[in-house]
């Protein structure tokens, strides 16, 4: 049947790093749709220590792995928001990033810390583009989360 022939995709419950390895989530809250997690350290998302009382075990993974191994497949667009740790997801998707299968990238990107001002170049370099207008759109110019917002990468 096309069915049994179509492969079934489910969801895991795992984080995407750049390395693959047992640590914790740190949560900042323990409620759904709750932000500003962290996976082995625990940092908020200007990378600054912080403390919390709730954490759990977790396993980590990269996107490139997943896709090698066959669990996922190759992805024709990604978006990475996880409040800090961006820089190590993309790490760990240098082989996707380079597959010309791969369209676009959203990516939410403090302009504040260099390790995410550096993602700007190296995207650039892996020959993916963005639009000035929708960074500027997108990034927040007050508040808590001021200098944040996704950046829209295309080839």
């Amino acid at each position: 049947s096309p069915r049994a022939a179509r492969r079934e995709r489910a969801p895991y419950c795992v984080a995407l790093s750049d390395t693959t390895g047992y640590s914790l989530l740190h949560l900042s809250q323990f409620q759904p749709g709750g932000s500003c997690h962290s996976f082995g350290e625990m940092i908020d998302f200007r990378l600054e220590r912080r403390e919390t009382t709730l954490s759990q075990g977790c396993v980590s993974t990269t996107l490139d792995t997943l896709v090698a191994d066959g669990v996922l497949p190759m992805p024709n667009h990604i978006k990475i928001d996880v409040d800090g740790l961006e820089h190590k997801v993309l790490a760990g998707c240098r082989n996707a990033l380079a597959d010309r299968r791969l369209k676009s990238v959203l990516v939410e990107i403090n302009t504040n810390l260099e390790e995410h001002r550096q993602i700007i170049a190296d995207m650039q370099a892996l020959g993916f583009g963005f639009s000035a207008r929708q960074v500027a759109q997108a990034l927040r110019t007050e508040g808590t989360f001021k200098g944040v917002g996704n950046h829209v990468f295309h080839r």
